[in-house]
């Protein structure tokens, strides 16, 4: 998988996890929520937990709190929360 893969694979994980969620990433489109966003996609992408991850994901169509191994995680419950 080449680096610009990763990124890829990080941002699509990251948009399933937040539909399971019902979380919105990408926030308001505001630069902050931007800059935000573009490091939730490099921590997944650094994480090495993409198994667990894609089987957390498959598990089923909603979720109420993100897997304790997602390094997105304080943040995606920040948004459940709202």
């Amino acid at each position: 998988m080449t680096f610009l893969d990763r990124f890829d694979t990080a941002s699509a994980r990251l948009a399933d996890m937040s539909r399971l969620l019902g979380a919105e990433m990408a926030g308001d489109g505001s630069p902050e929520a931007v800059m935000a966003y573009r490091g939730a996609v490099i921590r997944c992408a650094a994480c090495r937990q993409g198994a667990a991850c894609d089987s957390w994901r498959a598990q089923g169509t909603s979720a109420e709190a993100p897997p304790a191994f997602c390094r997105n995680r304080d943040r995606l419950r920040s948004l459940v929360r709202g």
